[in-house]
């Protein structure tokens, strides 16, 4: 599948955590208030410009009070932002980590086979975390070479994912007082 993302490339970043001017990011990912990315619908030329090489797809913050209306609007944009970096090389991760309400929406649009998954991780949430898992792996047609990661969680999200054979990615921590 062209552009799919096959492996994490280092550094690992959140969006918004360094300048927007920076360079050679492996991997942007989008786990940070909506706030620090909006402006990327305008203009994606910083993320091109970074040089990363893969992205996870730009995760909007969708709550069970979301209106569907609202909520589909907002992962057809994210959906079409993955595509268009595509075009230019960066290769793409599928963000799952939406309430419970649009999880089946969140999928639309992406391929039959497709095999790199990111989500966010909840100590509080190993249930949705299941799920999210159980999802991408039917699309990936219950392939064992997919790629799922998870980002952030703490300890018990950790462990998840070790029993799992899933990729586990420590939260970097952004507020500059701590």
């Amino acid at each position: 599948i062209s552009n799919c993302a096959s492996e994490i490339h280092l550094p690992f970043v959140p969006y918004g955590y360094n300048s927007r001017d920076a360079k050679n990011i492996g991997t942007y990912h989008f786990y940070v208030d909506d706030y620090r990315f909006n402006n990327i619908w305008d203009d994606p030329t910083k993320i091109i410009n970074s040089g990363c090489r893969a992205i996870v797809e730009p995760n909007i913050s969708l709550f069970d009070a979301t209106p569907i209306a609202y909520g589909l609007h907002m992962i057809y944009k994210k959906r079409w932002i993955a595509r268009y970096l595509q075009t230019f090389g960066i290769n793409v991760f599928v963000d799952l980590n939406v309430a419970q309400k649009f999880m089946e929406f969140n999928v639309l649009g992406v391929p039959a086979d497709w095999h790199a998954f990111a989500t966010r991780g909840y100590a509080g949430r190993i249930d949705g975390l299941e799920k999210e898992l159980e999802l991408a792996q039917k699309i990936a047609n219950n392939s064992n070479d997919f790629t799922f990661i998870v980002y952030g969680g703490g300890k018990k999200v950790k462990e998840f994912a070790n029993l799992q054979n899933i990729t586990y990615i420590e939260q970097v921590m952004t507020d500059k007082k701590h």
